[in-house]
């Protein structure tokens, strides 16, 4: 592990360096943090491919300064999925869909699409 990434004193994800030398975000989220585009449930938005991951946006502008090329998520559940996709998809106007939650008190954020991820299985245990 590189370095630990916080939102104020809660940690919501790290980046990594691979074998490689590439720099890899990885932040944590629970299955249940998927957004569902205004779907009643995770099943219902993965039926109509609406389910979508969400990455701040002052997160990624850093990420791009650092020279981070992979972003993703590990779900937080035991034996749960990790999403990677690149830091160009997060980034590129085309694959991502922009809320400002700012006056909610939350902050700016891409949501990228389920389809731009590569899904690796997580630990699994017999």
């Amino acid at each position: 592990m590189k370095w630990v990434v916080k939102r104020s004193s809660r940690t919501i994800g790290a980046v990594y360096e691979l074998s490689n030398g590439d720099l890899c975000y990885l932040a944590r989220r629970w299955r249940g943090e998927i957004f569902c585009c205004g779907e009643p449930n995770i099943s219902a938005a993965m039926a109509l491919n609406k389910e979508e991951w969400a990455f701040d946006h002052d997160h990624l502008l850093e990420f791009r300064l650092k020279k981070v090329k992979y972003v993703g998520v590990i779900e937080r559940e035991r034996g749960g999925m990790i999403y990677i996709t690149t830091l160009e998809t997060c980034m590129d106007p085309t694959k991502f869909t922009f809320r400002n939650y700012e006056k909610r008190g939350g902050a700016m954020q891409h949501y990228v699409n389920h389809k731009h991820f590569i899904k690796l299985a997580g630990k699994t245990t017999f």
